[in-house]
């Protein structure tokens, strides 16, 4: 469990990187492009927080969830790049 969350954090946080290295000095329009993954990101991070602190009963449950908004995230991210 631990190995699965500490990978899924790396790439959570260099997926955050990737975007916030990207638009770092993007113009405001740009910025509004990303909103939408910014708040999928932020469901992200809040689904990792459960999952280290999920009990082993609970882990799949998370990890399922986890997984399905990863890939929303992902798709956002990609929508937003496309412009």
């Amino acid at each position: 469990m631990k190995s699965y969350v500490d990978a899924a954090s790396h790439e959570v946080q260099a997926i955050r990187q990737e975007v916030d290295t990207a638009n770092k000095d993007a113009t405001p329009e740009v910025k509004r492009r990303y909103a939408d993954f910014y708040a999928q990101l932020e469901v992200c991070e809040k689904l990792l927080a459960e999952l280290k602190a999920a009990a082993p009963s609970d882990f799949d449950r998370v990890k399922a969830r986890y997984e399905q908004q990863r890939t929303v995230l992902v798709k956002a991210r990609d929508k937003a790049n496309a412009g």
